[in-house]
């Protein structure tokens, strides 16, 4: 439903059968990341969700190969109306990651980026 240009990935095999969370707000938590994973990778149509469970814990990585973020980006990414300088020209309204951070760290979470610039990639 999120998009029809993208390929998704899935790799959930390692989750355990039962996780004890509000359904509803992960599903906000779920499709923003997408949607960020669509919106900011529009050449770039794979993008990869993998889930597992490590020392009690739920893990989840979703990654893409799009604009990425600049590193002096990074640590803002969380904060309220913040948008990074990759997002101009992409509609949205830098309340979404916030909202994500807020809601993981309610359910006893935690929630980090990891980024390079498209350029950058190219480089290594």
């Amino acid at each position: 439903m999120i998009s029809r240009a993208h390929n998704f990935h899935l790799d959930l095999e390692g989750l355990p059968a039962h996780i004890d969370a509000d359904n509803q707000t992960l599903g906000q938590v779920f499709t923003n990341l997408l949607s960020n994973a669509v919106k900011y990778s529009p050449g770039a149509p794979d993008i990869r969700v993998t889930g597992w469970e490590e020392r009690g814990n739920v893990k989840i990585s979703i990654s893409d190969n799009g604009v990425g973020i600049d590193a002096e980006d990074l640590p803002r990414m969380f904060q309220r109306y913040f948008r990074a300088r990759t997002s101009t020209g992409i509609a949205g309204t830098g309340i979404g990651l916030n909202l994500v951070k807020q809601i993981i760290e309610l359910h006893q979470g935690s929630v980090d980026i990891e980024s390079k610039r498209e350029e950058e990639r190219h480089l290594l």
